[in-house]
């Protein structure tokens, strides 16, 4: 591949993305293909393997530009609030994961497989992310909650965040769905994602 400036490259990185985006607000992640991906991108299908070597690289890559958005969303809480009541904190972070639910959705997927088809130096990128995240999740957590020790609230962010790899399939319940619960007998209230992360962050705020 010809030497093209770190700023190309992240260009043509995010183009991937922005079309892995698109196709998957339309279709589930087992549908999407790296043949339809190239079709929005506007560069040859080989090309695409010079940034990402599986689609599973390139879900990953969206779930980590989206984490690192999230992180940014987050640390503008504690930036733009001089004070917030707990039930205010829980309100504003449910907030921000209204705008994350392509973030929710692939976490919602085999996550797991995700990442083993990924390349360490794709995984080391995600996992930054989620650091990023966590921490400023934590600066939150300090500013509004003072009176929480250090140890209760990463009990809080570990009750949480493994939270989040269920709240868009409850969240998003497809008529399929709905039909076989309702057979069972089993209710399904509808609950946005901004209801199922309040309802718990309002509790573990506490």
């Amino acid at each position: 591949m010809p030497k093209i400036s770190s700023e190309k490259v992240q260009e043509r990185k995010d183009e991937i993305l922005d079309a892995c985006a698109s196709l998957y607000q339309k279709t589930s992640y087992r549908n999407v293909t790296m043949k339809d991906i190239a079709t929005f991108t506007s560069f040859s299908r080989p090309s695409i393997y010079n940034y990402f070597q599986t689609i599973e690289e390139i879900f990953l890559g969206l779930i980590t530009r989206e984490t690192n958005n999230w992180a940014e969303d987050l640390r503008s809480i504690a930036e733009h609030n001089e004070t917030l009541s707990a039930d205010e904190l829980a309100s504003a972070v449910a907030h921000t994961l209204e705008q994350r639910e392509t973030m929710l959705r692939i976490l919602s997927t085999n996550f797991n497989e995700i990442e083993d088809n990924s390349r360490p130096e794709r995984l080391l990128e995600y996992k930054a992310a989620m650091q990023r995240a966590f921490e400023a999740f934590d600066v939150c957590l300090h500013k509004f909650l003072p009176k929480k020790s250090t140890q209760e609230c990463f009990k809080i962010r570990f009750q949480f965040f493994p939270y989040l790899h269920g709240v868009y399939p409850y969240s998003h319940i497809t008529e399929k769905q709905k039909e076989a619960m309702d057979k069972v007998g089993t209710p399904h209230p509808k609950m946005t994602v901004y209801d199922l992360t309040y309802s718990l962050l309002s509790k573990l705020f506490q």
